[in-house]
């Protein structure tokens, strides 16, 4: 696997709005891979899925809450 080059073209993905590349980001900040771990670059990333997600629904709220920083 290599993460650096996955984190890479997930961002340019969730840079254009891409919903599932910003939740993915959101997970890879949860736990620190391919990027440093950062609970609150994690949430960023989850809210801008939920806002590009309009299916996210509660699902979005239990993920954010569990990396409220």
């Amino acid at each position: 696997k290599d993460l650096a080059q996955a984190v890479k073209w997930y961002r340019k993905a969730a840079d254009q709005g891409n919903a599932q590349a910003q939740y993915n980001l959101g997970v890879f900040s949860r736990d620190g891979e391919g990027v440093p771990k950062d609970l609150a670059q994690a949430a960023a990333w989850w809210r801008g899925w939920r806002s590009s997600s309009p299916s996210a629904g509660a699902v979005s709220s239990v993920a954010t809450s569990t990396c409220s920083a």
